[in-house]
């Protein structure tokens, strides 16, 4: 900023000091006089590039990434911390539904013990013994199978979530590549309205040294070119802020100057609510996340309620045991046990009502929450589908009116050809169309944005 500013002031004090010290010395430089003024204009115009270009040295100094739209949704779908923090979620739900099938597995144990009796017998007595456990739940109140079930609504409710994270990271890229374009084309224009400012003054200042402009009109185009320059200067600073916002949001490197290699284009779309509406209930992220939320609180119920209930567990146990007396005597003891365990909590203090409670009454909230977002969902589809519209009716207007200011332009450069309209008329209808143009650009930008804010409505992006 120092430098930029030190820019300005130089320009400043050659702009508006220089041609005050020419009125003083007509001939400043001890040259003919019809020299001095084309030297002053060459002075003055050398003077506004480098201000110009100045302004842009800074960034371009410190290096240059062009993104195409591809290339940054990629990045941003690569390397965004939270979608790996919704990749993670996911999978560890995808082990949460291995881990609650394995209930219905039986549980296979092995244990073994090698011992030595001394002083107790004759000879010492040492011991080897073996046991082989297999335990299988028959029936353990509807909780096994309810949990299973559980386990797969929540790793549908995750893979919702990574989903609507993705849907919302694509639009913010969406939406700041295209702010990052339109700030590059409001540069642009901004530097065309500098050098049609300068042109003016230059224009005026020959005027006035011929003795046909006032001193109010010197002043009048030098207080315009500085608004010029600042434009330009405000121009600069908004491209800079929007590719900043985009690096961060593509977690890029900061210090590099980011350009967006693409244009402003629409398509025109279809606005009808009840269609779109269907489409919503079908796609959208949040109610698939949402309803396999409530799914899993009504399985929650469930396995709740299973611990209260009686369970019955099949056993089989297989014992072998060896006892060595002096090394060499061995006497086997092998036998099995197999058996059904059924055993029902009578009483234990009121845990499982207490969790059968907790669990309705997540339910409830979840159910509530689902109807909320049904609501919210048709809200916001209504308010895209009026935006859209909206911003459609704006772009048809910006279109009449760049063909108002074409047609203007051509008339003036047919002026010009045919001597009637001066070289500064023909570039202020020029500038007059470049304005109507970016207007026409802002447009088709508010349609993009609203057509992305209509498409995250019903489901996509």
């Amino acid at each position: 900023m120092r430098y930029i500013e030190s820019l300005r002031a130089s320009a400043r004090g050659f702009f508006f000091d220089f041609p005050r010290a020419v009125r003083c010395r007509r001939n400043p430089f001890g040259i003919f006089p019809e020299l001095c003024g084309v030297i002053r204009g060459l002075i003055k115009a050398g003077l506004i590039a480098v201000f110009l270009c100045g302004v842009s040295c800074p960034r371009a100094c410190a290096g240059e990434i062009v993104l195409t739209l591809e290339e940054a949704l990629l990045t941003a779908l690569k390397d965004n911390r939270q979608l790996a923090q919704g990749r993670a979620e996911e999978e560890a739900a995808r082990a949460g539904v291995s881990l609650a099938n394995s209930a219905v597995l039986p549980t296979v144990d092995i244990a073994g013990t090698l011992g030595m009796t001394r002083g107790l017998y004759s000879k010492d007595v040492g011991e080897l013994s073996e046991q082989v456990s297999v335990r299988q739940y028959l029936y353990k109140g509807g909780a096994i199978s309810a949990a299973m079930r559980k386990s797969k609504f929540d790793l549908s409710a995750a893979q919702a979530s990574l989903s609507r994270d993705k849907q919302e990271v694509l639009l913010k890229v969406k939406k700041s590549f295209f702010t990052l374009v339109l700030a590059e084309r409001y540069r642009r224009l901004s530097r065309f309205i500098a050098v049609s400012a300068k042109r003016h003054l230059d224009y005026v200042s020959e005027l006035h040294r011929r003795g046909q402009a006032s001193e109010s009109e010197i002043i009048g185009q030098r207080s315009s070119l500085r608004s010029a320059m600042y434009l330009y200067s405000s121009a600069a600073t908004q491209k800079k802020s929007a590719g900043e916002i985009l690096a961060n949001l593509l977690y890029l490197k900061s210090g590099n100057e980011i350009t967006a290699a693409g244009r402003l284009r629409y398509a025109f779309r279809d606005t009808a609510y009840d269609a779109a509406f269907l489409k919503a209930a079908a796609s959208r992220p949040e109610l698939r996340l949402y309803e396999a939320e409530e799914r899993s609180a009504e399985e929650a119920v469930k396995i709740a309620r299973g611990f209260g209930r009686p369970s019955l567990k099949a056993t089989l146990d297989y014992y072998s045991s060896n006892r060595l007396a002096s090394g060499t005597e061995k006497n086997d003891n092998d036998h099995s046990v197999a058996g059904l365990t059924v055993s029902w909590p009578v009483f234990d203090g009121g845990q499982a009502r207490a969790e059968v409670e907790a669990a309705i009454a997540a339910l409830k909230a979840s159910q509530a929450q689902r109807q909320q977002v049904i609501k919210d969902i048709a809200t916001e589809l209504r308010q895209a589908c009026l935006g859209l519209q909206d911003s459609l009716e704006a772009l048809k207007a910006a279109e009449e009116e760049v063909k108002v200011y074409r047609d203007n332009l051509r008339a003036a450069q047919e002026k010009y050809r045919r001597g009637i309209a001066s070289l500064l008329d023909m570039q202020d209808a020029a500038l007059k169309y470049e304005t109507a143009y970016f207007k026409k650009e802002q447009a088709v930008y508010a349609y993009m944005i609203a057509g992305m804010d209509f498409d995250k409505a019903i489901g996509g992006v």
